[in-house]
């Protein structure tokens, strides 16, 4: 069996192994294509890495940053406050989170003037 995987930069991977006779050859294209994309995904990150580029945080990630004091406030206050809910907003459709993402530093820097985190808290935060 003959699989070709084209990462986001249009890089082909190939694989060619055997499948035992009898095999669900669609079942086991499919799982393959998970552990393919999965490797694909961690030489990726760990390419980034090794080339010292800013690695972004899931959405998960990026709220586990604050506690849950923290995020509890800051839900409640985006219930009056127009531009937390905005900054909510927006960290809901990203597909993932970069601290150094200009909108990203302004609404921490947002929740300091709101008085939901201190300076030092908003710098912890903002280094990872």
């Amino acid at each position: 069996m003959h699989e070709q995987h084209t990462d986001h930069t249009g890089f082909k991977h190939d694989h060619i192994y055997i499948a035992q006779a009898g095999a669900d050859i669609n079942l086991a294209a499919e799982l393959r294509a998970q552990v393919m994309g999965t490797e694909i995904d961690r030489r990726e990150a760990a390419a980034l890495e090794a080339e010292n580029f800013i690695l972004p945080f899931s959405k998960y990630e990026f709220l586990n940053l604050f506690t849950q004091a923290e995020r509890l406030a800051i839900r409640t206050a985006a219930k009056n406050d127009v531009v937390i809910e905005d900054f909510l907003s927006l960290l809901s459709e990203a597909p993932a989170v970069y601290l150094t993402n200009p909108d990203v530093i302004a609404g921490i820097n947002y929740f300091v003037q709101a008085e939901l985190l201190t300076q030092d808290r908003a710098t912890e935060v903002l280094n990872g």
